[in-house]
């Protein structure tokens, strides 16, 4: 029987690392030189490939994929910091009456409603932790500084993004992602990232909404603001594969992540 390791033992972070600039990831160093985040092509390739009859670049095979990927609808809202679904304060749709005392309960009951209401809402797994600060971003790709500050609720303007103190626990999220569907990468018929990507806003914003209900406040990220998979292996939700991806226990690396920040006490996740 093998014996239980540690976060430090499987997740190992010298004492020299620190904080690291969103800039510096792979997309963040592409919206510097080019001012775009991805690009798949214009739509004179588009039109090209599917003139050439190319097996899973048909019309067909496009509609699919771009109707899979609606986090795209509003230019610059699908995974924006602050933005959309991610918006960090409330979208007004589970607005707590100010004659109406917060929720109370242990964090455990607090763990148990939250984690019900994620699966109905689309999750795959939910783990909580505390928030380790090593892990939140210096920067946003946006060139936001983000910073900690005694406030209520938290900010996002153009020069910098607000953590409230206050935000000590992290709800981490898997989002599911169909194995028979990534198998056709890399056609337009591979559909599983972005309706994975489409998921992850959607039941981000859903829980961070759902806890805004109960009178707290809320974060929700997708892959902004901070690392997701230290966060999800502190959260008991899988381990790190050599690749630097989450491994769960369920269903492997097929999983995209979201995560929300809050001030609502939780428990650490096993």
């Amino acid at each position: 029987m093998t014996s239980r390791r540690t976060f430090e033992e499987t997740y190992p972070v010298k004492d020299s690392y620190k904080r690291f600039d969103q800039r510096d990831s792979a997309f963040g160093r592409r919206l510097k030189e080019t001012g775009r985040i991805v690009g798949f092509g214009t739509e004179e390739d588009r039109a090209r490939r599917i003139k050439m009859n190319l097996p899973g670049f048909s019309l067909v095979d496009y509609a699919f994929n771009s109707a899979a990927g609606m986090y795209e609808t509003l230019p610059g809202e699908h995974d924006s910091q602050g933005t959309g679904f991610y918006s960090w304060g409330s979208l007004g749709v589970a607005k707590k009456h100010g004659g109406i005392p917060l929720w109370e309960g242990p964090p455990e009951k607090a763990a148990e409603i939250v984690t019900k209401a994620a699966k109905f809402y689309g999750a795959a797994g939910v783990g909580f932790c505390e928030l380790d600060r090593r892990w939140v971003y210096t920067h946003s790709r946006y060139g936001r500084e983000i910073v900690f500050e005694d406030v209520e609720e938290g900010c996002v303007n153009e020069g910098k993004a607000v953590i409230p103190e206050s935000h000590r626990w992290v709800i981490a999220l898997t989002v599911p992602m169909e194995y028979e569907e990534i198998m056709y990468s890399p056609t337009r018929l591979e559909v599983a990232t972005v309706m994975g990507y489409s998921r992850m806003h959607l039941l981000a914003g859903h829980v961070a909404e759902f806890v805004r209900g109960l009178g707290y406040h809320a974060v929700p990220c997708g892959n902004d603001t901070a690392l997701s998979v230290p966060i999800t292996i502190q959260a008991g939700l899988g381990h790190v594969g050599h690749h630097g991806r989450l491994i769960t226990w369920d269903r492997g690396p097929l999983v995209r992540i979201c995560k929300v920040l809050t001030d609502l006490p939780l428990p650490t996740s096993p």
